[in-house]
Protein backbone atom coordinates (compact mmCIF):
# COMPACT_ATOMS: atom_id res chain seq x y z
CA UNK A 1 0.00 0.00 0.00
CA UNK A 2 1.35 3.32 -1.03
CA UNK A 3 1.97 5.73 1.85
CA UNK A 4 0.94 9.35 1.24
CA UNK A 5 2.90 12.19 2.73
CA UNK A 6 1.14 15.35 4.18
CA UNK A 7 1.18 18.35 1.97
CA UNK A 8 3.96 20.84 2.47
CA UNK A 9 2.99 23.74 4.74
CA UNK A 10 2.66 27.30 3.33
CA UNK A 11 5.71 29.34 3.68
CA UNK A 12 5.50 31.60 6.71
CA UNK A 13 7.80 34.28 5.38
CA UNK A 14 10.38 33.54 7.92
CA UNK A 15 8.04 32.78 10.78
CA UNK A 16 8.05 29.23 12.01
CA UNK A 17 4.67 27.72 12.16
CA UNK A 18 5.68 24.56 13.81
CA UNK A 19 3.95 24.36 17.16
CA UNK A 20 1.93 27.81 16.62
CA UNK A 21 -1.79 28.35 16.64
CA UNK A 22 -3.38 29.20 13.35
CA UNK A 23 -4.15 33.08 12.84
CA UNK A 24 -7.51 34.51 14.01
CA UNK A 25 -10.29 35.19 11.56
CA UNK A 26 -10.66 38.95 10.59
CA UNK A 27 -13.91 40.84 11.88
CA UNK A 28 -15.65 42.07 8.73
CA UNK A 29 -18.09 44.45 10.60
CA UNK A 30 -15.27 46.47 12.15
CA UNK A 31 -13.65 46.80 8.76
CA UNK A 32 -16.87 48.15 7.26
CA UNK A 33 -17.41 50.77 10.09
CA UNK A 34 -13.87 52.07 9.73
CA UNK A 35 -14.33 52.59 6.01
CA UNK A 36 -17.61 54.52 6.58
CA UNK A 37 -16.08 56.89 9.19
CA UNK A 38 -13.12 57.63 6.99
CA UNK A 39 -15.44 58.51 4.10
CA UNK A 40 -17.52 60.87 6.32
CA UNK A 41 -14.43 62.71 7.53
CA UNK A 42 -13.28 63.18 3.98
CA UNK A 43 -16.70 64.53 2.96
CA UNK A 44 -16.77 67.07 5.82
CA UNK A 45 -13.33 68.31 4.95
CA UNK A 46 -14.42 68.87 1.38
CA UNK A 47 -17.54 70.78 2.46
CA UNK A 48 -15.57 73.04 4.81
CA UNK A 49 -12.96 73.79 2.17
CA UNK A 50 -15.64 74.59 -0.38
CA UNK A 51 -17.48 76.98 2.08
CA UNK A 52 -14.33 78.82 2.98
CA UNK A 53 -13.49 79.22 -0.67
CA UNK A 54 -16.95 80.50 -1.62
CA UNK A 55 -17.09 83.27 1.14
CA UNK A 56 -13.55 84.48 1.03
CA UNK A 57 -14.44 87.27 -1.39
CA UNK A 58 -17.75 88.64 0.26
CA UNK A 59 -17.22 89.22 4.12
CA UNK A 60 -14.32 89.92 6.42
CA UNK A 61 -13.08 87.09 8.45
CA UNK A 62 -14.18 88.69 11.87
CA UNK A 63 -17.83 88.92 13.19
CA UNK A 64 -19.93 92.14 12.92
CA UNK A 65 -22.49 93.81 15.34
CA UNK A 66 -24.94 96.67 14.70
CA UNK A 67 -24.76 99.43 17.40
CA UNK A 68 -26.09 102.98 17.85
CA UNK A 69 -23.75 105.82 16.86
CA UNK A 70 -24.17 109.62 16.77
CA UNK A 71 -24.85 111.24 13.40
CA UNK A 72 -23.55 114.57 14.78
CA UNK A 73 -21.91 116.06 17.85
CA UNK A 74 -24.31 115.99 20.83
CA UNK A 75 -23.72 118.21 23.87
CA UNK A 76 -23.96 117.13 27.49
CA UNK A 77 -27.51 117.34 28.83
CA UNK A 78 -28.97 117.28 25.31
CA UNK A 79 -32.05 115.11 24.87
CA UNK A 80 -31.35 112.60 22.11
CA UNK A 81 -33.65 112.81 19.08
CA UNK A 82 -34.22 110.22 16.33
CA UNK A 83 -32.25 112.24 13.77
CA UNK A 84 -29.18 112.41 16.01
CA UNK A 85 -28.44 108.66 15.94
CA UNK A 86 -28.32 105.68 13.60
CA UNK A 87 -27.44 101.98 13.58
CA UNK A 88 -24.05 101.01 12.21
CA UNK A 89 -22.38 97.62 11.85
CA UNK A 90 -19.00 97.41 13.55
CA UNK A 91 -16.59 94.56 14.20
CA UNK A 92 -17.32 92.93 17.52
CA UNK A 93 -13.87 93.85 18.77
CA UNK A 94 -14.62 97.56 18.14
CA UNK A 95 -17.92 97.65 20.06
CA UNK A 96 -17.72 99.47 23.44
CA UNK A 97 -19.05 97.91 26.62
CA UNK A 98 -22.84 97.92 27.09
CA UNK A 99 -23.34 99.60 23.71
CA UNK A 100 -26.90 100.46 22.67
CA UNK A 101 -28.11 98.14 19.92
CA UNK A 102 -31.40 99.91 19.15
CA UNK A 103 -32.19 103.61 18.75
CA UNK A 104 -35.18 103.22 21.07
CA UNK A 105 -32.73 102.67 23.92
CA UNK A 106 -31.38 106.23 23.66
CA UNK A 107 -34.00 108.43 21.95
CA UNK A 108 -35.67 110.73 24.49
CA UNK A 109 -32.89 110.35 27.03
CA UNK A 110 -30.39 113.02 28.11
CA UNK A 111 -26.64 112.74 27.77
CA UNK A 112 -24.51 112.61 30.88
CA UNK A 113 -21.37 113.28 28.77
CA UNK A 114 -20.85 114.87 25.33
CA UNK A 115 -20.72 112.52 22.30
CA UNK A 116 -18.86 113.20 19.04
CA UNK A 117 -20.16 112.39 15.58
CA UNK A 118 -19.73 108.68 14.81
CA UNK A 119 -19.17 107.81 18.46
CA UNK A 120 -21.06 104.93 19.99
CA UNK A 121 -23.69 105.44 22.72
CA UNK A 122 -24.07 103.20 25.73
CA UNK A 123 -25.99 103.26 29.02
CA UNK A 124 -23.11 104.95 30.78
CA UNK A 125 -23.44 108.02 28.56
CA UNK A 126 -27.18 108.50 28.81
CA UNK A 127 -29.42 109.38 31.77
CA UNK A 128 -33.00 108.32 32.24
CA UNK A 129 -34.58 111.16 34.29
CA UNK A 130 -37.27 108.90 35.70
CA UNK A 131 -34.66 106.52 37.04
CA UNK A 132 -31.88 108.92 38.05
CA UNK A 133 -31.11 109.39 41.73
CA UNK A 134 -29.67 112.92 41.45
CA UNK A 135 -32.06 115.88 41.77
CA UNK A 136 -30.32 117.71 38.94
CA UNK A 137 -31.78 115.19 36.50
CA UNK A 138 -35.32 115.97 37.64
CA UNK A 139 -35.18 119.67 36.69
CA UNK A 140 -36.87 120.51 33.38
CA UNK A 141 -34.53 122.11 30.89
CA UNK A 142 -34.25 125.89 31.31
CA UNK A 143 -35.52 125.86 34.89
CA UNK A 144 -33.74 126.00 38.23
CA UNK A 145 -34.32 124.33 41.60
CA UNK A 146 -35.10 126.92 44.28
CA UNK A 147 -35.75 125.96 47.90
CA UNK A 148 -38.05 127.98 50.17
CA UNK A 149 -39.02 127.60 53.81
CA UNK A 150 -42.70 127.36 54.64
CA UNK A 151 -44.60 126.81 57.85
CA UNK A 152 -46.36 123.46 58.01
CA UNK A 153 -49.02 124.92 60.33
CA UNK A 154 -50.41 127.37 57.76
CA UNK A 155 -49.58 125.64 54.48
CA UNK A 156 -50.14 122.18 52.99
CA UNK A 157 -46.36 121.58 52.96
CA UNK A 158 -46.75 118.40 54.99
CA UNK A 159 -49.20 117.03 52.41
CA UNK A 160 -47.54 117.90 49.10
CA UNK A 161 -45.44 115.41 47.16
CA UNK A 162 -42.75 115.79 44.51
CA UNK A 163 -44.44 116.27 41.16
CA UNK A 164 -47.33 118.33 42.59
CA UNK A 165 -47.95 121.84 41.30
CA UNK A 166 -48.55 124.77 43.63
CA UNK A 167 -49.00 128.57 43.79
CA UNK A 168 -46.65 130.70 45.91
CA UNK A 169 -48.23 133.43 48.08
CA UNK A 170 -46.37 136.12 50.03
CA UNK A 171 -47.53 138.57 52.68
CA UNK A 172 -45.68 141.60 53.99
CA UNK A 173 -45.66 145.39 54.30
CA UNK A 174 -46.11 147.30 51.05
CA UNK A 175 -42.87 149.12 51.83
CA UNK A 176 -40.89 145.86 51.95
CA UNK A 177 -42.46 144.42 48.80
CA UNK A 178 -41.75 147.59 46.83
CA UNK A 179 -38.03 147.44 47.52
CA UNK A 180 -37.37 145.82 44.15
CA UNK A 181 -38.86 146.66 40.74
CA UNK A 182 -39.90 143.04 40.22
CA UNK A 183 -41.87 142.85 43.47
CA UNK A 184 -43.21 146.37 43.00
CA UNK A 185 -44.67 145.35 39.66
CA UNK A 186 -46.39 142.41 41.33
CA UNK A 187 -47.77 144.57 44.14
CA UNK A 188 -49.05 147.16 41.69
CA UNK A 189 -49.39 150.92 41.89
CA UNK A 190 -52.30 151.19 44.34
CA UNK A 191 -51.97 154.13 46.71
CA UNK A 192 -51.73 152.05 49.86
CA UNK A 193 -50.08 153.18 53.05
CA UNK A 194 -46.49 151.93 53.10
CA UNK A 195 -47.20 150.10 56.36
CA UNK A 196 -50.17 148.22 54.92
CA UNK A 197 -49.62 144.48 54.76
CA UNK A 198 -50.45 143.10 51.34
CA UNK A 199 -50.92 139.50 50.17
CA UNK A 200 -49.74 138.70 46.65
CA UNK A 201 -49.89 135.51 44.58
CA UNK A 202 -46.27 135.68 43.51
CA UNK A 203 -46.13 132.56 41.28
CA UNK A 204 -48.70 130.22 39.81
CA UNK A 205 -48.51 126.61 38.62
CA UNK A 206 -44.93 125.78 39.59
CA UNK A 207 -43.75 122.20 40.09
CA UNK A 208 -42.44 120.75 43.32
CA UNK A 209 -39.20 118.84 42.84
CA UNK A 210 -38.55 117.84 46.43
CA UNK A 211 -40.09 118.12 49.90
CA UNK A 212 -37.73 118.54 52.84
CA UNK A 213 -34.48 116.82 51.77
CA UNK A 214 -36.01 113.93 49.85
CA UNK A 215 -35.55 113.81 46.09
CA UNK A 216 -38.11 112.79 43.51
CA UNK A 217 -37.07 109.16 43.35
CA UNK A 218 -35.96 109.11 47.02
CA UNK A 219 -32.81 107.47 45.78
CA UNK A 220 -30.21 109.69 47.43
CA UNK A 221 -29.94 109.03 51.19
CA UNK A 222 -29.44 112.07 53.39
CA UNK A 223 -25.85 112.14 54.58
CA UNK A 224 -25.41 114.78 57.27
CA UNK A 225 -21.62 114.64 56.94
CA UNK A 226 -22.00 115.89 53.36
CA UNK A 227 -25.22 117.88 53.37
CA UNK A 228 -25.21 119.24 56.92
CA UNK A 229 -27.57 118.44 59.79
CA UNK A 230 -31.30 118.48 59.20
CA UNK A 231 -33.11 121.58 60.53
CA UNK A 232 -34.44 121.35 64.08
CA UNK A 233 -37.51 123.54 63.46
CA UNK A 234 -40.46 121.19 63.67
CA UNK A 235 -42.86 123.65 62.08
CA UNK A 236 -40.63 124.42 59.08
CA UNK A 237 -40.64 122.45 55.84
CA UNK A 238 -38.27 122.94 52.93
CA UNK A 239 -39.90 122.79 49.52
CA UNK A 240 -37.78 122.80 46.35
CA UNK A 241 -39.48 124.30 43.30
CA UNK A 242 -38.71 124.23 39.57
CA UNK A 243 -38.54 127.93 38.58
CA UNK A 244 -37.26 130.04 35.74
CA UNK A 245 -34.17 132.12 36.59
CA UNK A 246 -36.40 135.23 36.73
CA UNK A 247 -38.84 133.54 39.10
CA UNK A 248 -35.92 132.44 41.26
CA UNK A 249 -34.79 136.06 41.61
CA UNK A 250 -38.33 137.13 42.49
CA UNK A 251 -38.68 134.51 45.22
CA UNK A 252 -35.27 135.26 46.69
CA UNK A 253 -36.05 138.99 46.78
CA UNK A 254 -39.22 138.20 48.70
CA UNK A 255 -37.24 136.05 51.13
CA UNK A 256 -34.69 138.83 51.59
CA UNK A 257 -37.54 141.25 52.37
CA UNK A 258 -38.50 139.00 55.28
CA UNK A 259 -42.07 138.52 54.11
CA UNK A 260 -44.14 135.49 55.02
CA UNK A 261 -44.34 132.77 52.35
CA UNK A 262 -46.95 130.04 52.01
CA UNK A 263 -48.13 127.61 49.35
CA UNK A 264 -51.50 126.61 47.97
CA UNK A 265 -51.79 123.16 46.38
CA UNK A 266 -53.34 122.95 42.90
CA UNK A 267 -55.67 120.19 41.75
CA UNK A 268 -54.03 117.51 39.63
CA UNK A 269 -54.05 118.59 35.98
CA UNK A 270 -55.23 122.15 36.74
CA UNK A 271 -52.83 124.40 34.80
CA UNK A 272 -55.01 127.52 34.63
CA UNK A 273 -53.43 130.80 35.74
CA UNK A 274 -55.56 133.75 36.85
CA UNK A 275 -55.12 137.51 36.81
CA UNK A 276 -55.10 138.06 40.59
CA UNK A 277 -54.95 141.45 42.26
CA UNK A 278 -52.94 141.99 45.46
CA UNK A 279 -55.09 141.80 48.57
CA UNK A 280 -54.81 144.08 51.59
CA UNK A 281 -56.44 142.94 54.86
CA UNK A 282 -59.37 145.25 55.69
CA UNK A 283 -60.71 146.11 59.15
CA UNK A 284 -63.92 147.82 60.26
CA UNK A 285 -63.31 150.83 62.51
CA UNK A 286 -65.41 153.58 64.05
CA UNK A 287 -64.91 157.10 62.64
CA UNK A 288 -66.51 160.44 63.36
CA UNK A 289 -69.45 161.23 61.05
CA UNK A 290 -68.98 164.92 61.91
CA UNK A 291 -66.64 167.20 63.80
CA UNK A 292 -66.96 166.36 67.52
CA UNK A 293 -65.56 168.81 70.10
CA UNK A 294 -63.59 167.62 73.12
CA UNK A 295 -65.72 166.83 76.15
CA UNK A 296 -68.73 166.02 73.99
CA UNK A 297 -70.70 162.92 74.86
CA UNK A 298 -70.87 160.72 71.77
CA UNK A 299 -74.26 159.80 70.35
CA UNK A 300 -75.18 157.18 67.74
CA UNK A 301 -75.49 159.75 64.95
CA UNK A 302 -72.01 161.16 65.53
CA UNK A 303 -70.13 158.04 64.46
CA UNK A 304 -70.16 155.45 61.68
CA UNK A 305 -68.39 152.21 60.72
CA UNK A 306 -66.08 152.14 57.69
CA UNK A 307 -63.65 149.57 56.30
CA UNK A 308 -59.99 150.57 56.02
CA UNK A 309 -56.73 148.72 55.25
CA UNK A 310 -55.26 147.00 58.28
CA UNK A 311 -52.11 149.11 58.16
CA UNK A 312 -54.16 152.30 58.48
CA UNK A 313 -55.80 151.37 61.77
CA UNK A 314 -54.74 153.55 64.70
CA UNK A 315 -53.75 152.14 68.08
CA UNK A 316 -56.65 150.81 70.15
CA UNK A 317 -59.11 151.74 67.42
CA UNK A 318 -62.76 151.22 68.25
CA UNK A 319 -64.27 148.49 66.06
CA UNK A 320 -67.91 148.83 67.12
CA UNK A 321 -70.16 151.75 67.98
CA UNK A 322 -70.95 150.25 71.37
CA UNK A 323 -67.39 150.99 72.42
CA UNK A 324 -67.80 154.76 72.01
CA UNK A 325 -71.50 155.73 72.16
CA UNK A 326 -72.26 157.33 75.53
CA UNK A 327 -68.61 158.12 76.23
CA UNK A 328 -67.06 161.57 76.45
CA UNK A 329 -64.25 162.67 74.19
CA UNK A 330 -61.03 163.73 75.78
CA UNK A 331 -60.04 165.79 72.73
CA UNK A 332 -61.86 167.00 69.65
CA UNK A 333 -62.12 164.74 66.62
CA UNK A 334 -62.60 165.87 63.03
CA UNK A 335 -64.99 164.25 60.60
CA UNK A 336 -63.65 160.99 59.20
CA UNK A 337 -61.05 160.49 61.96
CA UNK A 338 -60.90 157.14 63.73
CA UNK A 339 -61.91 156.91 67.36
CA UNK A 340 -59.87 154.96 69.86
CA UNK A 341 -60.25 153.97 73.48
CA UNK A 342 -57.60 156.55 74.32
CA UNK A 343 -59.86 159.32 73.08
CA UNK A 344 -63.12 158.36 74.75
CA UNK A 345 -62.51 156.36 77.95
CA UNK A 346 -65.38 155.53 80.25
CA UNK A 347 -65.41 157.85 83.25
CA UNK A 348 -65.61 155.05 85.79
CA UNK A 349 -62.79 153.05 84.19
CA UNK A 350 -60.20 155.70 83.36
CA UNK A 351 -57.25 155.82 85.72
CA UNK A 352 -55.78 159.26 85.03
CA UNK A 353 -57.42 162.22 86.77
CA UNK A 354 -57.55 164.24 83.57
CA UNK A 355 -60.27 161.92 82.32
CA UNK A 356 -62.48 162.82 85.30
CA UNK A 357 -62.61 166.55 84.66
CA UNK A 358 -65.79 167.67 82.86
CA UNK A 359 -65.23 169.56 79.64
CA UNK A 360 -64.47 173.25 80.19
CA UNK A 361 -63.49 172.84 83.83
CA UNK A 362 -60.14 172.57 85.55
CA UNK A 363 -58.76 170.50 88.38
CA UNK A 364 -57.57 172.78 91.23
CA UNK A 365 -56.13 171.55 94.53
CA UNK A 366 -56.56 173.41 97.83
CA UNK A 367 -55.28 172.58 101.31
CA UNK A 368 -57.87 172.30 104.07
CA UNK A 369 -57.61 171.50 107.77
CA UNK A 370 -59.03 168.13 108.67
CA UNK A 371 -59.71 169.32 112.21
CA UNK A 372 -62.38 171.84 111.23
CA UNK A 373 -63.63 170.38 107.90
CA UNK A 374 -65.22 167.11 106.88
CA UNK A 375 -62.25 166.57 104.54
CA UNK A 376 -61.47 163.20 106.09
CA UNK A 377 -65.00 162.08 105.29
CA UNK A 378 -65.24 163.35 101.73
CA UNK A 379 -64.96 160.97 98.78
CA UNK A 380 -64.20 161.71 95.14
CA UNK A 381 -67.47 162.48 93.41
CA UNK A 382 -68.93 164.43 96.32
CA UNK A 383 -69.90 168.09 95.91
CA UNK A 384 -68.84 170.87 98.30
CA UNK A 385 -69.02 174.62 98.91
CA UNK A 386 -65.76 176.50 99.49
CA UNK A 387 -65.57 179.12 102.26
CA UNK A 388 -62.76 181.62 102.89
CA UNK A 389 -61.95 183.92 105.80
CA UNK A 390 -60.07 187.18 105.06
CA UNK A 391 -59.86 190.71 106.27
CA UNK A 392 -62.98 192.53 105.18
CA UNK A 393 -61.02 194.91 102.96
CA UNK A 394 -59.75 191.97 100.89
CA UNK A 395 -63.33 190.85 100.65
CA UNK A 396 -64.20 194.22 99.14
CA UNK A 397 -66.16 195.36 102.20
CA UNK A 398 -65.94 198.61 104.17
CA UNK A 399 -64.83 198.07 107.77
CA UNK A 400 -66.95 199.40 110.62
CA UNK A 401 -66.12 203.06 111.36
CA UNK A 402 -64.81 203.83 107.91
CA UNK A 403 -61.62 203.40 105.90
CA UNK A 404 -59.40 204.65 108.69
CA UNK A 405 -60.16 201.58 110.73
CA UNK A 406 -59.19 199.15 107.95
CA UNK A 407 -55.90 198.32 109.57
CA UNK A 408 -57.47 197.05 112.74
CA UNK A 409 -57.84 193.55 111.24
CA UNK A 410 -61.56 193.13 110.92
CA UNK A 411 -62.30 189.73 109.42
CA UNK A 412 -65.00 188.50 107.17
CA UNK A 413 -66.11 185.08 105.87
CA UNK A 414 -67.49 184.41 102.42
CA UNK A 415 -68.87 181.40 100.54
CA UNK A 416 -66.51 181.67 97.63
CA UNK A 417 -67.78 178.72 95.54
CA UNK A 418 -70.93 176.61 95.62
CA UNK A 419 -71.67 173.14 94.33
CA UNK A 420 -68.21 172.19 93.04
CA UNK A 421 -67.24 168.58 92.44
CA UNK A 422 -64.47 166.87 94.36
CA UNK A 423 -62.20 165.00 91.95
CA UNK A 424 -59.65 163.65 94.42
CA UNK A 425 -58.87 163.57 98.13
CA UNK A 426 -55.23 163.81 99.15
CA UNK A 427 -53.24 162.23 96.31
CA UNK A 428 -55.59 159.39 95.44
CA UNK A 429 -57.40 159.44 92.10
CA UNK A 430 -60.95 158.34 91.44
CA UNK A 431 -60.16 154.66 91.11
CA UNK A 432 -56.82 154.76 92.98
CA UNK A 433 -55.32 152.97 89.95
CA UNK A 434 -52.24 155.17 89.78
CA UNK A 435 -49.87 154.63 92.72
CA UNK A 436 -48.34 157.64 94.36
CA UNK A 437 -44.77 158.03 93.14
CA UNK A 438 -42.88 160.56 95.26
CA UNK A 439 -40.13 160.89 92.64
CA UNK A 440 -42.73 162.29 90.26
CA UNK A 441 -45.42 163.81 92.46
CA UNK A 442 -43.41 165.06 95.43
CA UNK A 443 -43.55 164.19 99.11
CA UNK A 444 -46.81 163.94 100.95
CA UNK A 445 -47.47 166.64 103.52
CA UNK A 446 -46.04 165.87 106.90
CA UNK A 447 -48.79 167.93 108.53
CA UNK A 448 -51.32 165.35 109.59
CA UNK A 449 -54.01 168.02 109.94
CA UNK A 450 -53.81 169.08 106.30
CA UNK A 451 -55.80 167.40 103.54
CA UNK A 452 -55.67 168.24 99.88
CA UNK A 453 -58.90 168.42 97.96
CA UNK A 454 -58.86 168.62 94.18
CA UNK A 455 -61.93 170.39 92.82
CA UNK A 456 -63.43 170.76 89.34
CA UNK A 457 -63.74 174.53 88.80
CA UNK A 458 -64.11 176.93 85.90
CA UNK A 459 -61.04 178.92 84.84
CA UNK A 460 -62.56 182.02 86.46
CA UNK A 461 -63.21 180.17 89.73
CA UNK A 462 -59.65 178.87 89.63
CA UNK A 463 -58.35 182.44 89.49
CA UNK A 464 -60.58 183.45 92.38
CA UNK A 465 -59.47 180.57 94.59
CA UNK A 466 -55.81 181.10 93.81
CA UNK A 467 -56.16 184.79 94.75
CA UNK A 468 -57.58 183.78 98.11
CA UNK A 469 -54.68 181.36 98.61
CA UNK A 470 -52.24 184.14 97.75
CA UNK A 471 -53.88 186.38 100.35
CA UNK A 472 -53.29 183.63 102.92
CA UNK A 473 -56.98 183.18 103.46
CA UNK A 474 -58.15 180.43 105.75
CA UNK A 475 -60.04 177.99 103.62
CA UNK A 476 -62.55 175.29 104.42
CA UNK A 477 -65.29 173.31 102.71
CA UNK A 478 -68.76 172.16 103.54
CA UNK A 479 -70.11 168.87 102.20
CA UNK A 480 -73.35 169.05 100.23
CA UNK A 481 -76.04 166.37 100.29
CA UNK A 482 -76.07 163.89 97.45
CA UNK A 483 -77.75 165.40 94.36
CA UNK A 484 -78.31 168.78 96.06
CA UNK A 485 -77.10 171.16 93.35
CA UNK A 486 -78.98 174.27 94.37
CA UNK A 487 -77.13 177.56 94.87
CA UNK A 488 -78.12 180.58 96.97
CA UNK A 489 -77.18 184.24 97.05
CA UNK A 490 -75.26 184.60 100.31
CA UNK A 491 -73.92 187.78 101.84
CA UNK A 492 -70.50 187.75 103.54
CA UNK A 493 -70.41 187.47 107.28
CA UNK A 494 -68.30 190.19 108.97
CA UNK A 495 -67.25 191.23 112.38
CA UNK A 496 -68.67 191.66 114.85
CA UNK A 497 -70.20 188.22 114.95
CA UNK A 498 -73.95 188.50 115.03
CA UNK A 499 -76.68 185.97 115.68
CA UNK A 500 -78.70 185.14 112.63
CA UNK A 501 -82.38 186.02 112.80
Amino acid sequence: MEQRLPPNPRPSFGRLVTGQKPPRKIDRRAMILAVILAAAAAALAVVYLRGATSTSGDQPAESMLHVVVATRDIAVGQVVEESMVELKGLPVDAVIQDAATATTQVVGQALRYPVAKGEQLNNLRIVKPTESQGLSFQIPRGLRAVTVQVNVNNSPAALVAPGDFIDVLVNGPVKALRQSPQLASVVGSQSWDENNKVTVTLLQNVQILAVQREYVANGVPYDSSVRGPLPQKENVSYVTLALTPEQGQLVWQAVASEVKITLSLRAFGDEETLDLQPLVPMVQVVVAAQNIPGGQEITESMVELITVPDGSVIQNAATSKDQVVGQTLRASVIEGAQLSNLRQPELAEAAALSFQIPNGLRGLTIPVNVSNTPAALIAPGDYVDVLVALDIVSLGLTPPGGQEESNQGFKGAMTLLQDVRVLAVQREYVKTDIPYDTSVRGLLSEDGNVSYLTLAVTPEQAQLVWLAVAKEAKMTVTLRPYQDNGTRSLSPATEPIRRLP
